[in-house]
């Protein structure tokens, strides 16, 4: 996942269910480094040294979407999560993101295997949280091909990208929350709809 400071690319996989280009920070489902990276650039991102274990609750996608809640959503077992929290160098900007995917044998059709995912980034402040959020939305139909669905009820803010993009995305004081479920039937702004709802309840 790359993650950049002025721009928002075409989404890419991510972990099985999408991958997001989100403004400023980077990471990725298998670390290339274990040490910070370097330099005077504030946003240049890092693989963060903290334990996971030790995010508060709002901002650690595992914990706002366990095993259980992904087999809730998917009607089905689900494997071990691919995690992942990376930061930027001044700590003030955190993404943490958690994937889960249904086994399936190995003549099985990539699409017709079930994913839920969420990612979490933390803004530095609630007015940057609101202006990404916003300029995501402003560019989701370039990216998509087809205009955002405001959705109420659902945290501060909250939307649908449907299209090439699939995700609801939903904002929540100084946190940006992206839904994505695969489902076979397609049914996935339904499902990624109670996801959201899901993760919204936890977080006081």
């Amino acid at each position: 996942m790359i993650i950049h400071n002025t721009s928002m690319k075409k989404f890419l996989p991510l972990a099985a269910v999408a991958s997001l280009t989100i403004f400023g920070l980077g990471c990725n489902q298998t670390p290339a480094a274990t040490t910070p990276v370097t330099g005077t650039n504030p946003t240049a991102p890092i693989v963060s040294d903290k334990p996971m274990n030790l995010l508060e609750l709002k901002y650690d996608a595992c914990q706002l979407v366990s095993k259980a809640d992904a087999e809730s959503i998917l009607g089905g077992t689900v494997k071990d999560p691919l995690r992942n929290v990376s930061q930027t160098a001044d700590g003030k900007t955190t993404v943490s993101d958690c994937t889960y995917s249904q086994p399936a044998a190995a003549s099985a059709d990539i699409k017709s295997i079930g994913t839920a995912g969420l990612l979490v980034r933390k803004a530095a402040s609630q007015a940057e949280a609101s202006q990404v959020f916003a300029d995501a939305m402003a560019q989701s139909k370039n990216l998509s091909s087809v205009a955002p669905v405001k959705i109420s009820g659902v945290g501060d803010q909250a939307y649908w990208a449907g299209g090439t993009l699939t995700q609801m995305n939903v904002l929540k004081g100084d946190a940006w929350y992206i839904i994505n479920v695969r489902v076979p039937n397609g049914n996935e702004q339904a499902k990624a709809l109670e996801l959201a709802k899901l993760v919204m309840g936890k977080i006081k």
